[in-house]
C-alpha cells in the first residue's frame, strides 16, 4: 500500500510540547560542491527517473518539472499547463496514480492562477488526501504542511500549494506572522514564501527558527528537510546531507522513508554510492514506491 500523507501538527501544538531536541554538533563551514559533476554511477532522482520512462518527458519538460517539485521558484502557467498533459505511456499502475496526481495539481494550478479559489481549494483537498501527491511532490512540499482536517483554507494555505503562482504568499503571511511571530507552522510556512521567492537565506533562516521552537516530530522534520532543501539549491551539499539526515533523526513513518529516498538522491549525486544504498535500504523498507526498482530490487510494497 502507498503511504499517506502526513499529516501537521496542531497551530498550539509547540507550546505543550517539551524542550526541543538540541541541535546537534556546532554548524560547519558551508561546504560548495555545487560544481562536482554527477558520477558516472549518479542514480538520480528516482521518481523522476521513472517519471521520465512511464510518460517520457523530453528534457526541458522534466527539468521544468523538477523545478516546480524543488520549491525555489515560483509556479508559472506553462508548469500547470504541463502537468495537465501528462499522459503514461507504460501501463503500470504507478505510473497512472501518478500522473492522476499530478494532472489535479496542474487543474488546482489553473483554476488558482484564473482567480476560482473555491475550485482550487476543492482540489487541495483532495491532492492533501492522495498519498500518490505527496510522493510525487516530495517531503520538503507544502503539502506536508497543509494535509490536515478542515473544511477551508486560509489564503497563504492556497498560495502555497500552488506554488505562489499570483505572489500573493508572503503579504498574505505578514498579517498573521505579526500575531503569532513564533508559531512554528507559520515559520514554516513563511521559510515555504521564502523558497518560491527565491530567497534561500530568509528562508535557511526561517526554518531555523520553527526547528528550535518545536519538539513536534513532524514539524521538525519538515524543518530539517526545507533547510536540505535550501543548502542544495544554493550549491552547499555538505549541510543538505547534513539536515537531510537531522529529518530521518526524528521523522515518523512513512514520512521517514520519503525523506531517505531524497537523500539517497544527494548521495549518489555525491558519489557516495554506499551511502545512497544505506538510504534507499531504508526507503524501500518504508514501502516508499521506486525505491526497491532503484535497488534493482522486487518491490516490496502489497
Amino acid at each position: 500500500s502507498s503511504p499517506p500523507p502526513v499529516a501537521s501538527p496542531p497551530a498550539d501544538h509547540a507550546a505543550s510540547s517539551g524542550v526541543p531536541r538540541p541541535l546537534g554538533p556546532p554548524a560547519r563551514p558551508p561546504q560548495r560542491d555545487a560544481g562536482l559533476r554527477p558520477p558516472r554511477h549518479d542514480m538520480g532522482n528516482p521518481l523522476l527517473v521513472f517519471l521520465q520512462r512511464a510518460v517520457q518527458l523530453a528534457p526541458p519538460e522534466l527539468r521544468r518539472l523538477e523545478q516546480l517539485r524543488s520549491g525555489a521558484r515560483r509556479a508559472e502557467r506553462a508548469d500547470f499547463e504541463l502537468l495537465e498533459r501528462l499522459h503514461p505511456r507504460r501501463p503500470v499502475q504507478a505510473a497512472r496514480e501518478l500522473v492522476a496526481a499530478f494532472q489535479s495539481w496542474g487543474g488546482g494550478g489553473l483554476a488558482y492562477l484564473d482567480g476560482r479559489d473555491d475550485e482550487a481549494a476543492r482540489v487541495l483537498h483532495q491532492l492533501v488526501k492522495n498519498p500518490r501527491m505527496l510522493v510525487a511532490l516530495g517531503p520538503a512540499s507544502p503539502l506536508v504542511l497543509l494535509a490536515r482536517d478542515g473544511t477551508t483554507f486560509h489564503d497563504w494555505e492556497l498560495a502555497l500549494a500552488y506554488g505562489d503562482a499570483r505572489h500573493l504568499a508572503r503579504s498574505q503571511l505578514e498579517g498573521v506572522l505579526r500575531l503569532a511571530p513564533q508559531e512554528p507552522r507559520l515559520l514554516l510556512a513563511q521559510a515555504v514564501a521564502d523558497r518560491l521567492a527565491g530567497d534561500e537565506r530568509q528562508a535557511i533562516e526561517h526554518a531555523r527558527q520553527a526547528f528550535e521552537t518545536t519538539a513536534d516530530p513532524v514539524a521538525r522534520a519538515y524543518a530539517a528537510q526545507l533547510l536540505a532543501a535550501a543548502y542544495l539549491h544554493l550549491g552547499e551539499l555538505g549541510e543538505a546531507a547534513h539536515w537531510h539526515e537531522e529529518a530521518l533523526v526524528t521523522a515518523p513513518s512513512p514520512y521517514r522513508g520519503l525523506v531517505a529516498l531524497e537523500a539517497a538522491a544527494l548521495a549518489s549525486r555525491r558519489g557516495q554510492r554506499d551511502d545512497a544504498r544505506r538510504l534507499l535500504n531504508l526507503a524501500c523498507q518504508e514501502d516508499v514506491p521506486f525505491a526497491c526498482q532503484a535497488l534493482r530490487r522486487p518491490d516490496r510494497r502489497r
